[in-house]
Formats: structure tokens, C-alpha cells, sequence
């Protein structure tokens, strides 16, 4: 945690919190294949740290690594939101697949298989693979928006993964009802699907490393990633109809 921040003492700030600055490039954005590359998004990642270590209030009872992850995906995300980099036609496939997926449930009672999206979309495994990655790549921009129920209603995994400790209002959980909601979409997730849960949000591990402990391609960790996403969503939709 920082203290007095006169300006030496804030370079060796920068020094000491450079790690967190690159984990959260390898972590948070490993599948992103826009116009920067990694050592973009690490410069503008330490602009979030030089951020955090000026605006940085040890009254409000969070710690500073806490607050430091916050600002530096948050420049990071503000930067490639002016590049807007995910097209009106991936976002069109994004939007087609949900619609087939709760289309397939009504009629056929059960959660639609891979093959029965295929068909119904008359797209092949690649695409409907490209789907996934796109879900994936959106999740990085803006988790909640990924996984929401409604417009006006929208529900983040970070309310029940992130530390516990962070006392800053931005991340705190807003109700307890929140918390009820995630914790029953997360139990209904297949087992190995919240392994994966847990090491991309709580873990934060790079995906090489997820890919060899699941032993896994990357690539195929950011389709499950995607894929696991939608099945979230699916089940914060199941849960609140039956509310």
C-alpha cells in the first residue's frame, strides 16, 4: 500500500506494482487481437497505475491492490472502447445465438446442445466456435453486460469473486439477493466448467497456464470461456422465471 506519495516514492510504487500491472494484461486480455498489442495495453495499464497511486484514499478502508486492479482495467477498457473493435456483425451472431437458445429451450424443454444450435443457425462448429470467442473477447470489455438478464437488470460475477476484503463501494456486493442469484447460476454449472470459472475470476491465471492444467489448447479455453458465459446467462434467465 502506498504512503506518503511525495515523487520518488511513487516511482518506487510503480516499480513495486509493475507484476500486477502485467498480470492483469496476461489475464484480462489474452484473447484480444485488436490494433494494440500487449505492450500497448501494458503502457496504458501503468497510466491506470500512476492513476490509482494519485487518487488513492487509504480512508476509504480498501487495499491499494485492490483499487490499482480496478483503475487499471478500467483505463485499459476506456482505451478500447474508442477503437471500438467488435463489429455490428459479430455482435449480430452474438445476439442470433441467444435468440436460438431460448427459440430451442421453448420447444424442446432442454438446454440446446452444440449440434442443435448448428442446425438451427445452419452455421458449422468453426463459427459457432468464432461465436463463443466473440462472447469470450465481449466479457472483456464489460462482464455484466455479457451475463445480463434484462436491459435495466444486470448481475456481476465479480459480486461473489472478488476479494472479500475490498471495502470500496465500487466493488462491494450491492444486495444480498445479487449474491443468491450468481450462487445458483455458478452451482448449476458443470463441474469443470467452474473450474474454469475459478481460474480465469478468482485465480486469475494466464490462459497458457489454464490451457495446461486443463490440457487444452488456448484457443479452446476462450470458446469454453465463451460457451460457459452463455450457459450463465442461461441460468440467471432460468432462475429469476421461476422467482
Amino acid at each position: 500500500m502506498p504512503e506518503n506519495m511525495g515523487y520518488s516514492n511513487k516511482e518506487s510504487q510503480i516499480v513495486k506494482y509493475i507484476p500486477l500491472v502485467k498480470k492483469i494484461v496476461d489475464t484480462s486480455f489474452f484473447n484480444y487481437n485488436g490494433e494494440f498489442d500487449k505492450d500497448d495495453l501494458f503502457s496504458i495499464g501503468i497510466i491506470g497505475l500512476m492513476d490509482a497511486l494519485d487518487k488513492y484514499d487509504a480512508s476509504k478502508n480498501a487495499s491499494f491492490e485492490t483499487y490499482a486492479r480496478w483503475r487499471v482495467k478500467g483505463a485499459i477498457y476506456d482505451e478500447l472502447r474508442k477503437h471500438g473493435k467488435v463489429s455490428r456483425a459479430k455482435m449480430d451472431k452474438v445476439n442470433k445465438l441467444y435468440g436460438a437458445i431460448e427459440d430451442l429451450q421453448q420447444r424442446m424443454m432442454h438446454e440446446p446442445t452444440d449440434l442443435e444450435l448448428m442446425d438451427y443457425l445452419d452455421i458449422t462448429s468453426v463459427e459457432l466456435n468464432e461465436i463463443y470467442d466473440s462472447i469470450h473477447y465481449l466479457s472483456s470489455y464489460s462482464l455484466e453486460k455479457t451475463i445480463f438478464y434484462k436491459v435495466d437488470q444486470e448481475y456481476s460475477l465479480k459480486d461473489i469473486l472478488e476479494d472479500k476484503d475490498a471495502k470500496t463501494p465500487d466493488l462491494l456486493m450491492e444486495n444480498e439477493e445479487k449474491k443468491k442469484i450468481l450462487g445458483y447460476a455458478i452451482k448449476n454449472l458443470k463441474e469443470r466448467e467452474q473450474i474454469l470459472l475459478n481460474l480465469i475470476y478468482f485465480e486469475e491465471l494466464p490462459v497458457k497456464d489454464i490451457a495446461e492444467i486443463l490440457e487444452i489448447s488456448s484457443s479452446r479455453v476462450s470458446q469454453l470461456h465463451g460457451k460457459m458465459l452463455v450457459k450463465l446467462k442461461n441460468n440467471i434467465k432460468e432462475y429469476m422465471e421461476i422467482e
